[in-house]
């Protein structure tokens, strides 16, 4: 019996030591991503001259470049694939996020604008996003209209 306790005692640091480990890589993920962010940030700025502002475009809305409506229907699919709607949302839950995008598609940011008033609904279409990385942008000149933009959830659709 003491033995069968020692074993299970074991088994169960050792779950803790993964489960600490694991953190510590998502922490040191996260870490690499924000310091990416700020580098791009930082070249985008200096790229851009002397200035101040946000540096995104009347185009961050989510409406510009002649090839958005062929990418933000694909953009909207493969959130959509991603998505885990909590069970017994209601149907008037209405999110709005703005997505920062990388060059290529890669998710610099998921930021709530406009909460829906549920925490759950809310935090499950920024993860349908985050799950979606990378997402499929234009490149080149076109993808400008891609690097900041809004997407609203309901529980039936993405607009």
């Amino acid at each position: 019996m003491a033995a069968e306790k020692k074993a299970q005692e074991k088994k169960r640091k050792e779950e803790e030591e993964k489960k600490k480990y694991a953190e510590a890589k998502r922490k040191q993920e996260i870490a690499a991503r924000k310091k990416a962010e700020a580098a791009a940030a930082a070249a985008r700025q200096k790229s851009k001259g002397k200035g101040s502002g946000s540096g995104t475009s009347r185009k961050a809305g989510g409406g510009g470049g002649k090839n958005y409506n062929k990418y933000i229907g694909p953009i909207r699919s493969k959130i959509t694939r991603n998505w885990r709607r909590p069970l017994g949302s209601s149907s008037d839950l209405v999110v709005k996020m703005r997505l920062k995008l990388f060059p290529g598609g890669g998710i610099a940011n998921v930021q709530v604008i406009k909460s829906s008033g549920n925490v759950a609904f809310d935090r499950s279409a920024a993860d349908a996003v985050r799950l979606s990385d990378p997402l499929p942008v234009p490149k080149g000149k076109d993808f400008d209209a891609f690097r900041s933009f809004v997407l609203e959830f309901t529980p039936n659709r993405i607009r």
